[in-house]
């Protein structure tokens, strides 16, 4: 590998709408599922790889309909994912070959059966989740864990409450090259992660760069190269899935010693969730179906933590998409059991 860095794989954006459940659908002779779709392009899981320029047809059928739908689409991107579900363990990107109208007439189809739901992305630009976080600096704050980048700002993990508004020089290396970024950033926000221990916590950081945001751009791009990034596709649902569980969700309240407890801030949404999938739907049979399927799982087992074995609490856990930490959705039900 050089030390040319790459460009990132940034690209164009379409407004997305998310299918809840996912549509089953066939590309070429693979059974896939529809995450989400757009004018441009579809998201599908599938079990098996597929490589990128691959090209098929992508045929499905609405519940109801006589006729299949068929669009002519060609994969952008792929990459694995590690889920429980041994039918989602890759994700791919697919644009459509395709006349925008007859896209659109889909879209409003889908809308129409309810499967489709629209999710307005705040996010100006795509995330990149790092394989392994990278050790870097940030100003004041030292040693930091990287653990994803935007064009425009990154995440890391830390020991300590970070204020918002602090600034400093970001700075992280370039595995595999002589390499490395560094520019201002402004801490955005931070929130508690984990519990490691009594008084042993892990916050999470979102900082935004001020300067020499160009570089963040290329780091992308050499990391996605060295195949240690790969595009984040689960915010959007995430939002979606949250705000349907906050629907039916109890309004749990936070008295003054509970407000004093790490990772108290959750406790409602994991409240909500909790109810959410004690109704007796397809959707949540399928996160509970998922729960099982994890706790026989090795490698996502020893993820799982104080939740092992705990059926309930690693529905929950899988449903926030893992972006809550184990301890934190066992410390909620602890304290709202």
């Amino acid at each position: 590998m050089s030390d040319r860095m790459a460009p990132a794989p940034f690209a164009e954006r379409a407004e997305r709408f998310l299918l809840l459940p996912p549509q089953e659908a066939e590309f070429g002779t693979l059974r896939v599922f529809i995450g989400d779709i757009s004018i441009s392009g579809v998201r599908l899981r599938h079990g098996e790889p597929m490589e990128a320029g691959r090209k098929a047809k992508l045929r499905f059928r609405l519940e109801g309909a006589v006729t299949s739908i068929s669009i002519e689409g060609e994969v952008v991107w792929t990459q694995s994912s590690l889920s429980a579900d041994l039918n989602q363990r890759h994700v791919s990107g697919v644009r459509f070959h395709a006349d925008a109208e007859l896209v659109e007439r889909v879209v409003d189809r889908l809308s129409k059966s309810g499967r489709c739901h629209r999710v307005k992305e705040r996010r100006l630009s795509d995330r990149f989740l790092l394989e392994h976080a990278l050790g870097g600096e940030y100003g004041e704050v030292g040693a930091v864990r990287v653990l994803d980048l935007a064009s425009k700002g990154a995440r890391f993990e830390t020991a300590n409450r970070v204020e918002i508004g602090q600034s400093g020089v970001f700075r992280f290396p370039i595995p595999k090259s002589a390499f490395e970024i560094r520019a201002v950033a402004e801490t955005v926000w931070c929130r508690l992660r984990a519990l490691w221990g009594p008084g042993e916590f892990r916050y999470h950081v979102g900082i935004r760069i001020t300067e020499r945001p160009e570089l963040v751009r290329l780091a992308i791009g050499q990391l996605t190269e060295l195949k240690l990034a790969v595009k984040d596709t689960h915010s959007l649902k995430l939002k979606l899935k949250i705000a349907r569980a906050e629907e039916v969700g109890p309004a749990v309240e936070v008295d003054t010693l509970e407000d004093s407890l790490p990772g108290s801030e959750y406790f409602q949404l994991v409240q909500s969730v909790r109810t959410l999938l004690s109704i007796p739907t397809d959707d949540s049979r399928y996160w509970h179906d998922l729960a099982v399927a994890t706790a026989a799982t090795e490698d996502i087992r020893s993820m799982t933590g104080p939740i092992t074995g705990k059926l309930e609490q690693v529905a929950v856990w899988e449903y926030l998409d893992r972006t809550i930490d184990p301890s934190i959705v066992a410390l909620a039900f602890d304290h709202h059991p």
